[in-house]
């Protein structure tokens, strides 16, 4: 038997610690706290907000902070709830969105082409777009390559005023209503259909690749600026002296209920000069131009298109 002491009182030193053993498989471990230079326990690392290391998970009360009474833990746990709940409301609002993404996507991909088409007898008006028409009018006649020629209208417009006319689209359902719409306006002999995806799309090389004389892109759009390289590889395909015309929805759009938020999909017509070599390119129009459309509920409602018009020069 050891040693006996007569005292009043006796002070023994203690260490605190949460029981975490359970975190330890997640990668939480205990680790020490000291005050005054002692070391008094162990807590669980966490933000003031209640977050560790470990992405969802969260500690309250004396599991990070052991001065922590009853009324002070109730008080930090009901804020680490609301923390958690936060947490649960962006890891949603993450997944939304990605599910959104990956929805616009597929809209880029051929089924959902040949689906849009195949939903109905037409997609589209039938009448050419009004900035070609403005655009090319003092135009000489000469090769023209429709890019997402879609039912043939602009193809079959310029073949009708003179133009050898080659459509691209994506579609091979809209691409058999042009050829349809050709042989019934009688330019056929004037125009032809090549099935090609735009987002790989590749002339050739200039002087010996297919160029033509006059390369138009009316309201294709693509997402994540994609316009911008798309413009650039259309610009390779334009023969000396040549145009190319870009034309597609505004920004503005949005302010007036149109496009459905998809800011990504559109472009300004200064976004595309970006894609030009400015010395091989005299840059003649790039303007924002209002039209009447019909808005969301049926009013009338001014559209903003982005036009583009360049010539190469040699």
């Amino acid at each position: 038997m050891g040693p006996f002491a007569d005292m009043a009182r006796m002070f023994v030193k203690m260490r605190s610690g949460p029981r975490a053993e359970f975190l330890a498989p997640l990668g939480l471990e205990p680790e020490p706290f000291t005050m005054g230079g002692e070391v008094l326990g162990t807590l669980i690392p966490a933000e003031p907000t209640g977050a560790t290391a470990v992405p969802g998970v969260w500690v309250a009360g004396n599991l990070s902070d052991a001065m922590a009474q009853v009324v002070s833990s109730a008080a930090v746990g009901l804020r680490v709830g609301a923390m958690i709940n936060a947490d649960l409301v962006e890891a949603e609002a993450h997944a939304a969105v990605a599910t959104h993404c990956a929805e616009l996507a597929d809209l880029f991909e051929q089924p959902a082409c040949e689906d849009r088409y195949a939903a109905s007898d037409a997609v589209w008006s039938g009448r050419v777009n009004p900035q070609l028409a403005i655009e090319t009018a003092n135009l000489e006649p000469g090769r023209a390559l429709d890019v997402g020629s879609g039912e043939g209208a602009d193809a079959i417009w310029l073949a009708d005023r003179g133009w050898l006319v080659t459509g691209i689209d994506f579609s091979t359902v809209a691409l058999e209503r042009a050829a349809k719409h050709a042989a019934a306006a009688g330019v056929s002999q004037r125009t032809e259909w090549r099935h090609v995806d735009v987002r790989t799309f590749d002339p050739g090389p200039e002087g010996s690749g297919e160029h033509w004389d006059l390369v138009t892109s009316q309201y294709m759009h693509l997402p994540d600026g994609g316009m911008v390289d798309l413009t650039r590889r259309l610009a390779g395909a334009v023969a000396s002296g040549g145009t190319l015309l870009v034309v597609g929805h505004h920004p503005d759009d949005l302010a007036v209920g149109l496009r459905h938020g998809r800011r990504n999909f559109m472009f300004t017509p200064e976004d595309l000069v970006a894609a030009l070599d400015l010395e091989g390119w005299a840059v003649e129009v790039v303007e924002v131009r209002k039209r009447t459309v019909a808005g969301p509920d049926g009013e009338h409602v001014a559209a903003s298109d982005s036009v583009l018009r360049a010539r190469r020069r040699t």
